[in-house]
């Protein structure tokens, strides 16, 4: 079974900042939530595939390209905060 997860923003789309004067982008949050998503999901044989898997790289153009490609996953989901 295979999972695609998008953690969302990433390169020039930090996403959401943080209003409280911490300055915390969205993108710096969905990342590392998506990492630890798949490390518990792998313990339980479920394979993610994941539309990045570094900060500053954006997701658009490989979120297209999964979903358009002949990746049979049981479910999509884009992590945002």
């Amino acid at each position: 079974m295979s999972i695609v997860v998008d953690p969302g923003h990433g390169g020039r789309d930090p996403g959401t900042v943080n209003q409280t004067g911490l300055g915390t982008f969205e993108k710096d949050i969905t990342l590392p939530v998506v990492l630890m998503l798949e490390q518990q999901l792998a313990k339980y044989n479920i394979k993610t595939i994941l539309t990045q898997r570094e900060k500053g790289i954006s997701s658009e153009f490989l979120t297209i390209f999964v979903c358009s490609s002949s990746i049979t996953s049981l479910l999509f989901s884009s992590i945002r905060v």
